[in-house]
């Protein structure tokens, strides 16, 4: 998925985002358009593509367009903010990477996590997902 169908997608769970964490939208957008934003990086898949092989053997297991986010993943060490149930579950399942659900990172937003803390979020994520 290209930046501008990712920021099309992300504009639609903004709203969510506000109610459960108690913002407005305005501010939300503000936060995201002046703060985070700009403090992305494009990543060109000539930095990752030494994954490329790796995370299709472990996207096919539930959609192979996933792909190059969890080989981007896989390449920085960083877990994937997804609502994907499946990709969620294999990543708890194989421990290949880890997959965090929009409660999951508020949590981690909040303090009531720490994202760096992979095992307890697993260990959360398996109890919330039945595994």
């Amino acid at each position: 998925m290209h930046l501008k169908n990712w920021w099309k997608k992300s504009r639609n769970i903004d709203e969510e985002i506000c109610k459960r964490i108690g913002l407005k939208t305005e501010f939300f957008n503000f936060i995201l358009e002046e703060l985070i934003l700009p403090k992305l990086n494009i990543v060109e898949e000539s930095k990752y593509a030494n994954k490329i092989s790796e995370a299709y053997t472990i996207s096919k297991e539930f959609d192979e367009k996933d792909t190059p986010f969890i080989a981007l993943a896989l390449k920085l060490k960083v877990p994937i903010w997804t609502n994907d149930k499946s990709m969620i579950e294999y990543g708890i399942k194989s421990q290949a990477y880890l997959a965090l659900d929009t409660e999951t990172l508020i949590k981690a937003l909040k303090g009531e996590l720490k994202l760096s803390d992979w095992t307890t979020i697993r260990k959360e994520l398996k109890v919330k997902y039945g595994l």
